[in-house]
Parts: C-alpha cells; structure tokens; sequence
C-alpha cells in the first residue's frame, strides 16, 4: 500500500522565489588582527610567562573560522614563549568517545599539521566538587594539568532557557559541561531544565576558583554566522562580561522573519549547527521556546537532510514533522541517543523521536502538504531554508510574495 496516492505525490507544488532577508551584516574583517589586539592588551598579556604549557579548548560547535581563530591564538602563544596544545571541550559530543571528538576537530580543520600545535582528546577528568544541588562538578584532567588553560567559545542563547537569565551558551557553559567530558555533561544536566540556569553558574564558579583557567575568547555572531566581535576576557570578567555579550548576541541573531508559516523545509541540521540540530530560537517546538515572542508560528517541518560535519548525530529531528531515508539512513543512533539521554529530561527524548519517514525529498514535500491540508497549493506559505544558522538567503512561496514586496526593509527579491 503506498504512503501517498499518485496524485498527492504529483500534486503541484508552489512556486518560490529566493529572498534575502535584511540583517545587520557588520562583521569583523580581519580575525588575525583582531585576534592580535585582543591578546595583546595588558590584562591578558600579563598572564604569558615563558615555558608555560597552555590548553586551548576547542569545542564542538560550527563556529565560523574556528580554524583561523585557534591558530592565530597558538601563534600567539608560541611567540611569547609558551607551548600551546589543543583540548577538545565537547560534553558528550561525539558520543562521548576520543575518536568521535577528535573527528569532529579534524572536520572542523583542527588538526596539529594545521593549527602547529599538538591536539589532545581525552575523557579522563579530574571531580572539583558539588553544586547545591549535589551535581558534581568535573574538569578535563590533561587542561588541568596545564599550567593554564584558555576557553574559546561562541556566546548565544541557549536553545532550552526560557531566555530571562544572564548566562546560557558561551564560556561558563564550556568551563563546566564543555571540559566535563562525558560524564562531567550528564551530572550538571541532571538538574534538570528549571535548575539548569543556576547549577550551569555553580558549576562554572566552582571550575574557575580550582582550576587554571586564565581567560576565554568570546565570540558573537552575527545573522549571517560572521564573527561580529572577538574578545579575549579574563576570568575575573567572564560571568559579568558573558552577561552583556549575552544580550548583543540576542541582538545580532538572525531569525524567519515572518510570523506564520504552513511549511517549513530545512535541507540540514546538524550539532554543528545548533546543539540541537536546529535552533529552537529560531524554530520553536521545544519546551519554553514554543511560545517566544519573535519565533513564527510553524505548522509543519520538513527536513531533507543532515549536515556533513553533525557525523550522524540527528540531535533535533524529532522536532521535524517529516524526513527522508536519506535522514534515516545516515543516522548514528549510538551517537545520537547518548547526546539525546545525557540531560535525562523528556526534552532530549523529543529531540531524538522520528518524524514520518519519506521515499525522497519530493514525497517530503509532498507528505507536508497534506499535512498542510488545504486545497489550493498556492495559498500554502513555505518558506525553505538551508539551516537555521544560515538565514539571509531563503526560499518563499508564492502565497509570501505580497507580504515580502510589501516590506522592503525586512526583504528584497534575488530571483
């Protein structure tokens, strides 16, 4: 028996046009310099002594040229004397294992023959203490054996905070669940999403008083996944510091900038995209972010695919309505369910549920619209996407025209 009748799979599908939507595209044009100036000013240059062993840490999000950031910060610190080495600081990322998080490094161009500095994965950690809540606090054991050890991480909202605390994604984050490893991830996510936002700043005040931590490289993104600003804050700063770079970020992200939408089709999602696949910031679905101000109202979402360098981890897809064998088939359900269980809340197991499951990108598609469930497919409003990172250049259909002509400060056509 077929999913879908000849004449569903063949019905007429609207016509799209390519629009890009108006963001702020300020960005910083020159990393290196930046960089340069940064890890020059005396508060941070004050921390290099010579001979000292230095861990970067590098984590597992799709920061936009990750690549040229750490090896401009290891130039750095080779010439002041020091000896740099990488560190992965990636939670449970890779399903938790050495060679799943040295991969996503080396897809991610952070490799020794690169970057000129040796790379170490490793889940051996080292317990500093509790939070309040009695989580346990862990940190990477080869970082802390260092002499110091330098976070590096992009700030933004997190996709499961209801977004009226001061710290979510960036440099505490990485501190405490970042350079956790495996296990140290899973006990600051046993406290579950009301709780997460305060054990997160108990967590990462308990890694910065014990351990060597000297300073972080903040980065804020801008709509278009462009670094807008690079700062080097040293730790004495970061919780107050975060806080502020919290709120720019919130300013700078891009987001659909419609307010219903019948169809959503996004080609890929990926870990390196958003933590969980896609942005709930940008999509809703999960949990507090359903009901934000600014996100659309989404009836349904197709995904076509996910993303290379997410290596099977389909984190998010069970916030879509409708896939692909080709999804299911690249799926590592090993790697995917152990992120998924690590906050051991029914948020990650949505995360992980499967949607229908269709031939091709077309019976998709095709599936979304009945789903959809009106008559006439040109009054249907798509709007397709390739990720939720990248939103400047989309897909409307012809039902979006008029209100894409009637605000051109918001969107022009390219086609």
């Amino acid at each position: 028996m077929p999913i879908l009748l000849s004449e569903e799979l063949d019905r007429r599908q609207p016509s799209m046009r390519k629009v890009r939507q108006k963001f702020d595209n300020k960005s910083v044009l020159d990393i290196e310099e930046a960089l340069e100036k940064e890890l020059h000013k005396a508060d941070i240059l004050s921390k290099f002594k010579p001979g000292m062993n230095i861990a970067v840490a590098v984590g597992s999000r799709g920061i936009c040229r990750i690549d040229k950031i750490v090896k401009k910060i290891v130039a750095v610190l080779k010439e002041n004397g020091t000896i740099p080495f990488i560190v992965s600081a990636m939670g449970s990322h890779g399903g938790g294992t050495v060679e799943g998080q040295r991969e996503i490094l080396r897809g991610y161009g952070i490799t020794k023959e690169n970057i000129g500095a040796q790379v170490v994965v490793s889940l051996d950690v080292v317990e500093l203490g509790n939070t309040s809540l009695g989580n346990a606090v862990y940190t990477d054991r080869t970082a802390y054996e260092a002499d110091m050890t330098i976070l590096i991480n992009r700030i933004k909202p997190h996709t499961d905070f209801d977004g009226k605390g001061d710290i979510e994604s960036g440099l505490c984050k990485m501190a405490c669940i970042g350079l956790g490893n495996h296990i140290g991830c899973i006990s600051i996510h046993k406290a579950g999403v009301e709780h997460f936002p305060g054990v997160l700043k108990q967590a990462a005040s308990l890694v910065f008083s014990k351990s060597n931590i000297g300073f972080g490289i903040a980065i804020v993104e801008n709509a278009v996944h462009e670094p807008y600003l690079i700062e080097a804050v040293p730790i004495e700063n970061i919780f107050s510091r975060e806080t502020e770079l919290l709120q720019l970020a919130k300013m700078k992200m891009g987001k659909i900038q419609f307010d219903e939408i019948d169809i959503l089709i996004i080609e890929e999602i990926g870990k390196n995209i958003s933590g969980t696949g896609m942005d709930p910031n940008i999509v809703g679905r999960l949990g507090i972010k359903k009901d934000l101000v600014g996100i659309p109202a989404i009836n349904c979402i197709a995904v076509l695919n996910l993303s290379e360098k997410t290596h099977g981890n389909a984190t998010g897809i069970g916030l879509s309505d409708v896939t692909t064998q080709k999804v299911l088939q690249n799926i590592d359900f090993e790697i995917t369910y152990a992120n998924c269980l690590v906050s051991g809340s029914k948020l990650g197991l949505a995360c992980a549920r499967l949607p229908i499951v269709m031939e091709d990108d077309n019976a998709a598609i095709a599936a979304a619209l009945k789903i959809w469930g009106g008559e006439d497919t040109a009054s249907c409003r798509i709007v397709r996407i390739k990720n939720t990172s990248e939103l400047e250049h989309i897909y409307v259909s012809e039902a979006l025209w008029p209100y894409v002509e009637g605000n051109p400060n918001l969107f022009e056509f390219e086609c």
